[in-house]
Parts: C-alpha cells; structure tokens; sequence
C-alpha cells in the first residue's frame, strides 16, 4: 500500500522561515524609512536654520561695515555678550571646505559647517568669513516622529498590516495547501496505473471528505480490478478444458464416422471454428492482462532492431505475400521488450498479409530520440471513417478479407503504451500502420 503524507515538519519549518525573513525584511525596510526621514528632516531643518540666520548676519555684517578689517575681532568681541553662541571672523583663503561649500561662499550664501553646527558667510565686499557657532541645528533621533508625515505613517501602517494578513493567512490556509498537493500526487499516481495509493488523514475540514472518497474509490477499483482477474482465471480454466475436449471429440468423429459426402468438409469447418475460438480465447486473455490498471512489467533491453525483424520473417509462414523491409544496414540497437513487441510486431504483419494484394514493405526508420517500425500494404486501405475506431476492442471494420476478432490493434495500441510509445495509421494507399516509441 502506497501512502501519501503530508511532510507537515518540512512544510511548518518552512513557514517559519518565511516569518523570519518577513521580520528581517522589515526590520531593515523600517530602518530604512526612518534613514530617510532624518535625511529629509536635516535638509529640511538646515533650509529653514540658514533663513533664521539670516537676520543675525545681517545684523553683524552692519555693525562691520564702519570699521577697519584690522577692528573686525574686537568688535565681534565686543558684541559676544550679546550671542549665545561664539563669533569669530577668518580669512577665506584658509577655510578648507568641500568645494561646493566653498563655492556657496562665494555666492555670498549662507553654509554650514562640514559637521553641520557652524554656521559660515563671507561678509559682502570682502574675503572673510563670518563664523558663528558651534550651533546645535540637526534633529535629534529621538524627534522622529516630529519630522513623520501622515503619509508615511499610513504607508508603513498598511506595508506591516499586508505582510501581517499575509503571513496569517498563509498560516491559515497551509493545512489545505498540503492536503491539495497530496491529493495532486496521489491522482498523479493513480493515472499512473498504480491502484495501491493511499492518502493519510486530511489536515483540513474542507479536504476531509474529498480524501475520504478517494481512499473509497481506489479501493473499489482495486476491487474491481480483483474480481476481474477472477474472472479471467475462471475465463482460461472453464473455457480452455471444453475447448480442448471438444478437438478430441473431433478427432475421435474423423476416425470412427465413416467415409460420407461432404464428411471431411464439415470436419474441416468445424476444425477451423475451433482454432477461431480458441483463438479468440487467447487474444481477449492477453487484452485483459494488457488492460490499463494491470500492465505487466516490461522488460526492456538493448537489441538489434534490423537482426529481430529478420529473425522474426525467418519464422514467419509462407502466405504467397512478398514481404519486402527496408532499413540501415548497419546494426540499430534500440531498447524494447521483444516478447512485448513480438505480439504487436505479428498484429500488425498478419493484418497487413491478410488484406495486401501482393507485397507488404517494412521500413524502419530512426530520428532523433524515437524510432518507428512502419508496416504498409497495397490492399484496399482502411474505410474512411474507421481510422481511430479500428484501434478499440472488438472493432474488425468494414474491409473485404476482414477475419479476426478486433483485437489484435487494441493489443498493440496496449503494447505500445508499455513502451511510452504509439501506434498510429497513415493516410495514402493501402493500409499503412506505424509502431513508434522512445529509445
């Protein structure tokens, strides 16, 4: 008994895992916003700081102005008292600045220190530079939330409420996510012909009656499928012993009637009744072990396929047909079961000898990864109409010569099937079937 389960460790594992790299992603995405919000705060801060300097420079450079350049210190000295912060003047030539600062400085504008508390200008009509600080003008960390929009706020709200919801539902609806992939792989197997699956408990409500009547169904097919060998054990033992009481009793009739017109006629007919029946016995024994839910096993192996044709012709009856076969002439090793294709391979030649006019060509061919076995004969064809229903059980068609029992293709199609392969019919004159399977 083959059983499906669920691999729920694996599955929670992985689960968890996911928890975990949504919690580092957000962990690092928050870290990130808040990175930005402290880089538009100091832009923003540093804009509005350099207009609120403005005034006090103003202011300063007014009070420089009537004095000499020598004077500039001691008035700035003069004026300390009245600042909060300290106020010195230094030439622009010995400022090391980047060079955008400097070059703001230039402009006349207002700059900020490299480490952004001094404040900097060079005073109107001169090379100095006017330096005020040091100034505590960039936010703290802890004013965060003061400089976080309402936007971003509702942003970063509805990112962690979606990866929440996410990681909840997904919690949630896990249990019958693995109960649906069960169920996948154990429809897989069964269209596989393997009857012995098996699904474990469901781990959701909602899947608890589907895996209940999958386990049904399976294991009344494998009923089924039982009671069918049965009947087919039954078939070969209570239908072969009369057969074979019934040839005795022909023979015995051959020998103790006496001579009569017409006797060895309807001995003869009745013998080749005989040989119909027991050879319909053996054909609907051989489809039954063909059928879909209990295929044999195969043996492939490697073989030439050019030497078992031959071999296969050196054993085959003289019908009056010529059979012609064209192929390489070097060996073609392919792997296939040659018991198997020895059933489709005789199918199909019998056919073709039957219905063909006076030849029948065989022709192997190989292309790419498969190779094909094609069987044609100059006879009347295959009806219209009967190119796909010729390859079901128990269909003989319409054709003149027409014998058997409709179920030499079907045995074949079953055959070919085994082999990852197909049989098939090609349109033109005459009948010409084709076996084509992987190697």
């Amino acid at each position: 008994m083959r059983w499906i389960s669920g691999g729920q460790g694996m599955r929670r594992g992985l689960l968890v895992a996911c928890l975990a790299a949504w919690l580092g992603v957000a962990w690092f995405g928050f870290g990130l916003l808040l990175d930005r919000i402290y880089d538009e705060a100091t832009v923003q801060s540093n804009e509005e700081f350099r207009r609120m300097m403005h005034g006090p420079i103003t202011l300063i450079e007014k009070a420089l102005k009537p004095y000499p350049l020598a004077q500039w210190p001691t008035v700035l000295a003069g004026m300390q008292h009245d600042f909060d912060y300290r106020l010195a003047i230094q030439p622009l030539d010995q400022m090391k600045l980047p060079h955008l600062d400097h070059a703001r400085l230039v402009r006349g504008e207002i700059t900020l220190g490299e480490d952004q508390d001094m404040v900097l200008h060079r005073v109107a009509g001169s090379r100095q530079v006017l330096v005020l600080g040091p100034i505590w003008i960039t936010p703290a960390r802890s004013d965060y939330p003061r400089y976080v929009s309402v936007h971003q706020l509702i942003a970063a709200f509805i990112l962690a409420l979606i990866g929440f919801l996410w990681i909840v539902s997904q919690w949630l609806v896990a249990p019958a996510r693995r109960d649906h992939r069960r169920l996948q792989e154990a429809m897989s197997v069964l269209a596989g012909g393997d009857l012995s699956v098996q699904l474990q408990a469901a781990e959701s409500r909602r899947y608890e009656t589907v895996v209940g009547q999958f386990n049904r169904m399976t294991a009344g097919l494998r009923s089924l499928i039982e009671q069918q060998r049965e009947v087919s054990r039954a078939v070969s033992h209570e239908l072969r012993t009369p057969l074979a009481r019934f040839r005795f009793g022909l023979a015995l009739l051959e020998d103790e009637l006496p001579a009569a017109h017409g006797k060895h006629a309807t001995l003869a007919a009745l013998q080749r009744a005989t040989d119909e029946l027991e050879s319909l016995i053996e054909s609907a024994l051989v489809y039954a072990r063909m059928s879909h839910a209990q295929q044999p096993a195969i043996r492939v192996e490697t073989h030439d396929l050019m030497a078992w044709i031959r071999q296969e012709l050196s054993l085959w009856p003289q019908t009056g047909i010529r059979v012609v076969l064209n192929g390489p002439d070097q060996p073609l090793m392919v792997p296939f079961d040659a018991l198997q294709l020895r059933h489709a391979f005789r199918n199909l030649l019998a056919n073709a000898c039957r219905f063909a006019r006076s030849e029948v060509t065989l022709t192997v061919s190989r292309q790419d990864d498969e190779v094909a076995l094609h069987v044609h004969d100059d006879g009347p064809g295959v009806p219209a109409g009967e190119e796909t229903r010729i390859f079901e059980p128990f269909v003989r068609g319409s054709r003149p010569n027409g014998a058997g029992h409709g179920l030499g293709l079907a045995i074949a199609a079953r055959i070919m099937a085994l082999h990852g392969g197909q049989i098939g019919l090609k349109p033109g004159v005459g009948a010409h079937f084709y076996l084509q399977w992987p190697v």
